[in-house]
């Protein structure tokens, strides 16, 4: 009787415990764009980047939006404001008061020119978890940038001491052990970019036999840099026994990379490790890329923690998007004369997929361009032309005036298309072969490399 209460408690409790670890978190967000869509993305996997989003919202006629979601661990997370983001970290049972102001007279400038929106935090209650994360990039930026010559060339390494104590007076008492690592690993990537033997200093002193912190963007940033190539280069493994993998017999391969004694005991570490290695093989010309792929499809079921089987999945995701020969994003979209066109509907044919924006100063040359181009081609080739909606008008106009004969579509309100299509700059051009299989994307806009790769199409 006593056993079976004790068990019932225990299980209670541990379901109890297990409650209490989600808390929810909310956001009132002030924008200065009424009608934008909004979504909340918070990142676990940072090996990949990988986001899941909690909730989306479009905003009121006042520009506003709230969000209420449930967290267990701070986190980064990324709230994007139709196609453009700002960044910040979550902590649960927090609630943030944020107004985030979109330039909107840049026009449509490439992706990378464009000025990210202004993020303000005008109230939280996240035990200033988010000020003294910026405070420490902040100090951190301004050291580098005052001290860089005289640490790097100089060598004068005493000047790191001056640097930990700064930190420390900056993140101050009661800082969470979020703050703690997040400004560790910050003043670690310091010593890798100044020191001859920072790498080395960096791996023993701060990985080895440390807590693997998966949500902390400075650790997985500095991860990422050291441990990418780090089998590459280990004086412990040879290449032809790296390149000699089969996932058939990865306990087999595995054991052979516990000859080096960072990966002979910290399985965490090193599967990580292996992960890490694996993307970067996948892009090495020395590395069968479906032989990378088997081993990360046996991680996905056979990692040793849950962890690295969902990395293991969104790596293969991430090393997969939009590469030749997956399918196409799918479509359905409305035509200069009303007509539902589907990207399926092209599916005998290659298509090339034009995403234009009336601010787009190349955009209109393009049009023409393709024209030209086309009447090159006598093969059954299908342009496709989609324009955002604030722009389609504009178009309907230079269609018609210069008899424009194939479908211009209007994006509407599936503005996440052109993300979905991994569109950065205007025009975008996208290659979908038949089957609705991606052929290149982006495509070149250059007419003869262009050419070239439409005919590599067609003869396949």
């Amino acid at each position: 009787m006593i056993s079976r209460f004790f068990l019932s408690y225990t299980i209670l409790l541990f379901c109890s415990i297990n409650m209490l670890q989600a808390q929810q978190t909310s956001l009132s967000i002030k924008t200065n764009t009424p009608g934008a869509l909004v979504r909340l993305i918070t990142y676990d996997d940072l090996l990949n980047w990988h986001g899941k989003t909690l909730a989306q919202e479009h905003t009121d006629a006042q520009g506003m939006v709230s969000f209420v979601v449930d967290l267990d661990v701070s986190k980064p997370a990324h709230i994007a404001l139709d196609l453009d983001r700002v960044d910040l970290v979550l902590k649960p049972g927090a609630s943030y008061k944020l107004i985030i102001r979109k330039d909107l007279q840049q026009g449509n400038l490439s992706y990378f020119d464009k000025v990210p929106p202004a993020l303000i935090f005008e109230q939280t209650n996240d035990d200033d978890l988010q000020a003294r994360l910026e405070a420490v990039d902040m100090l951190v930026n301004s050291f580098l940038i005052d001290n860089f010559q005289s640490l790097y060339r100089l060598q004068r390494y005493h000047l790191l001491d001056s640097l930990q104590q700064m930190i420390d007076q900056t993140t101050g008492n009661g800082a969470s052990a979020y703050t703690k690592a997040y400004a560790q690993y910050k003043f670690a990537a310091v010593i890798l970019a100044v020191k001859r033997n920072g790498k080395a200093l960096v791996i023993n002193d701060y990985y080895k036999d440390k807590e693997v912190l998966y949500r902390n963007e400075p650790y997985m940033v500095l991860f990422s840099e050291i441990f990418s190539d780090y089998l590459f280069s280990n004086r412990f493994l040879a290449m032809e026994s790296l390149r000699e993998m089969d996932w058939k017999s990865y306990p087999e391969w595995r054991d052979y990379l516990r000859n080096d004694p960072l990966l002979e005991k910290d399985s965490r570490l090193a599967e990580l490790i292996v992960l890490a290695s694996l993307k970067h093989f996948y892009r090495d010309t020395r590395f069968n890329r479906n032989d990378v792929i088997n081993y990360l499809e046996y991680l996905k079921s056979n990692a040793l923690f849950d962890e690295h089987r969902q990395m293991a999945e969104n790596t293969i995701n991430k090393l997969l998007f939009l590469a030749p020969g997956t399918g196409a994003p799918h479509f359905e979209l409305i035509d200069q004369n009303g007509k539902v066109v589907k990207g399926t509907d092209f599916s005998n044919s290659l298509v090339v997929i034009q995403f234009v924006n009336a601010d787009c100063p190349t955009c209109e040359a393009g049009l023409q361009q393709m024209k030209e181009l086309l009447n090159l081609i006598e093969a059954d080739i299908q342009l496709i032309t989609i324009s955002t909606a604030d722009s389609y008008s504009h178009y309907q106009r230079l269609f018609a005036s210069r008899d424009y004969k194939w479908p211009l579509l209007n994006l509407g309100e599936k503005i996440l298309l052109p993300e979905e299509f991994n569109v950065k700059t205007y025009p975008e051009l996208i290659l979908i072969n038949r089957q609705s299989k991606i052929g290149m994307a982006p495509a070149p806009q250059e007419e003869a490399a262009l050419l070239f790769h439409i005919n590599r199409l067609l003869s396949n």
